[in-house]
């Protein structure tokens, strides 16, 4: 990581910086379904629509689709991470990577650092890619219990840094 002139230490404490900030920003975000006291269950067919726009490769309708879910409720962790994959697909990175980050401040997982690792190496960020694969990584030491689907995130993040390293 000397390479990029960012020691670990320094994301440390830039990635705990983030975390606080949108906390902070997702506990002050009013959530549209509270407002107009409606139904989250009501969404179920646009989110379906969605993720089979987003499966057929129609990222701007998946885009549309997710950016208008999320903004109906920021905080959903299926809709910032909708919307965050499919600015990825579209190789919208810096905008994949603040999604993630939302996601992550609420609930971190190594799918989202993974995710996010992907995105810093698209972008040619070798150091922060090679800071999010560790957290992934590290995320699994921390972590007693973790479902098969994360699992697979942490050995795809374990290969990304035998990639980066080698």
């Amino acid at each position: 990581m000397k390479d990029q002139g960012t020691s670990k230490e320094e994301l440390l404490e830039e990635w705990d910086f983030v975390k606080q900030d949108a906390r902070a920003y997702l506990d002050a975000a009013p959530l549209l379904p509270e407002l107009f006291n409606m139904d989250k269950n009501t969404l179920g067919p646009v989110y379906k629509k969605a993720f089979d726009a987003f499966s057929l490769e129609n990222y701007q309708e998946a885009e549309d689709l997710f950016t208008s879910l999320f903004i109906f409720d920021i905080k959903d962790e299926c809709f910032q991470t909708g919307l965050g994959a499919t600015f990825e697909a579209q190789e919208k990175f810096i905008q994949a990577i603040s999604i993630y980050k939302l996601a992550a401040a609420k609930k971190a997982s190594p799918q989202l650092y993974y995710r996010m690792g992907k995105c810093f190496f698209g972008m040619g960020d070798k150091g922060r890619a090679i800071f999010m694969f560790e957290m992934a990584v590290e995320f699994n030491l921390r972590t007693k219990e973790m479902d098969i689907h994360q699992m697979a995130y942490v050995e795809r993040s374990k290969k990304m840094l035998e990639l980066l390293n080698s």
